[in-house]
């Protein structure tokens, strides 16, 4: 029982009604909220929320029968549940907005690339992308050498269309350091 809350309920009535209330419905609200959420800790937080809005709102469950107590409860932490789960979508949104900052990232490596690229020899950028993984030789080939798009490399190699992507990505850093390794190392 959250003893949190009762220290917020000044009147003894009102305190024995919380307590009662709280027996009675504890187990319908953990039942709710984890029906929707599906995470026992995030559960135990919005059952928290949940009493700390019956607590603050004892003086309105005086007058109230059971079925109308029950009823308001699961609405509460039912909103409380969908409240947490909006909060959550706008986290992984936000984290979506970093994965787009790597994504710009990405860009400055494909831009750094094309100006190695100009002042290399096509020899030697064929022979670093083959001496790469198979995994990031084949999608930077079919990129660069035969123009290919995202799209159809995903189907000519069966993969997702994000692990192209991704291939696409860490084949880009890694050819471009093994081009200025072999450019640095010309250079000398």
């Amino acid at each position: 029982m959250p003893v949190f809350c009762l220290t917020l309920i000044d009147d003894e009535h009102d305190r024995i009604k919380f307590q009662k209330i709280y027996d009675q419905y504890a187990d319908d609200v953990f039942k709710r909220i984890y029906g929707l959420i599906k995470n026992q800790q995030d559960t135990e937080d919005i059952m928290q929320e949940t009493w700390l809005a019956v607590a603050e709102n004892i003086a309105f469950y005086r007058t109230k029968n059971d079925a109308s107590i029950r009823a308001y409860i699961l609405r509460i932490a039912k909103n409380r549940s969908i409240t947490f789960y909006h909060k959550k979508e706008k986290m992984k949104k936000h984290q979506c907005g970093e994965e787009l900052a790597d994504l710009t990232e990405d860009c400055d490596y494909e831009n750094l690339l094309f100006d190695i690229c100009a002042k290399s020899d096509v020899a030697i950028i064929c022979e670093c992308i083959n001496s790469l993984d198979e995994i990031y030789s084949d999608v930077l080939n079919y990129f660069y050498l035969h123009e290919r798009s995202v799209k159809e490399i995903s189907k000519l190699l069966k993969l997702k269309e994000v692990t192209v992507r991704a291939r696409l990505s860490r084949g880009r850093i890694k050819l471009l350091k093994m081009l200025e390794e072999r450019n640095l190392n010309e250079r000398q």
